[in-house]
């Protein structure tokens, strides 16, 4: 995930860190704050447009940040009691909250990483693109997720899908 520092400041969102992540309860009071600004119609984009591999390969830190997943690990012969468990259809839910509650589009744009730099949206979730070489001097914030804790990878820290 990647945000612009002066946008979250201006929403008085601190940034997170390594040592000081964000747990979903900060993630969700940063939408709201952002959304308060009234800059964009949804500050949030997912990257919902995507098809094909990108849909499990995106949601499934997400899905299994909430203790679902996309396949039982015990033989890797179904996804009988994971995909659709308790905590999967939690996650769902949550995740359908974010449109619900006008935090992002049901369906995004046809290119997430293009709306980000054209500020569509105030924080973007994308593997590729011109995001995956940020210049030095660049505002633009990189975000991970580990158990819906969210922290700002070190600007030297290669970027998702840069290869390196």
């Amino acid at each position: 995930m990647m945000a612009r520092a002066s946008d979250l400041k201006a929403a008085g969102v601190r940034v997170a860190t390594m040592e000081q992540p964000w747990t979903k309860e900060e993630f969700q009071e940063a939408l709201t704050k952002l959304k308060a600004l009234g800059k964009w119609e949804h500050p949030l984009d997912l990257g919902t447009a995507g098809t094909g591999e990108w849909l499990p390969y995106a949601y499934s830190p997400f899905l299994q940040s909430f203790g679902g997943d996309l396949v039982n690990r015990d033989g890797f012969q179904s996804a009988e009691g994971e995909l659709n468990g308790d905590k999967a259809v939690q996650w769902a839910e949550w995740f359908r909250g974010l449109a619900d509650q006008g935090f992002m589009a049901k369906k995004s744009g046809k290119d997430s990483t293009q709306d980000f730099l054209n500020n569509k949206s105030a924080i973007v979730y994308t593997v590729r693109g011109p995001l995956t070489k940020p210049r030095p001097h660049s505002a633009t914030t990189w975000w991970s997720c580990r158990r819906w804790t969210w922290a700002r990878a070190p600007r030297s820290a290669a970027p998702p899908g840069s290869g390196a």
